[in-house]
């Protein structure tokens, strides 16, 4: 996968039917390197949805994980610089 910006948003198969769903990169924690992502409130389809019909979602919760080399980078959104790293 290629490097990572901030609001980047990722779509990711859900499960063996290639469902998808959305994830949008919020900030990364140095030096452990994990990665924090907010998780779209969509409803997951086999079509998926493109960057303008993301862009009007909500984000339903925030994620720390590693990234993944089968994300598929679809675009990306401006974020604020209001982000605070969960307690």
């Amino acid at each position: 996968m290629s490097r990572l910006y901030i609001g980047d948003v990722l779509e990711v198969v859900l499960d063996s039917y290639n469902n998808k769903g959305y994830l949008i990169y919020l900030a990364k924690q140095i030096p452990i390197g994990f990665k924090m992502f907010g998780l779209y409130e969509v409803v997951p389809t086999v079509e998926g949805y493109n960057i303008n019909e993301i862009r009007n979602k909500k984000i339903a919760a925030t994620i720390m994980i590693f990234e993944d080399k089968n994300w598929k980078k679809i675009g990306r959104i401006k974020q604020n610089n209001k982000f605070a790293w969960p307690d």
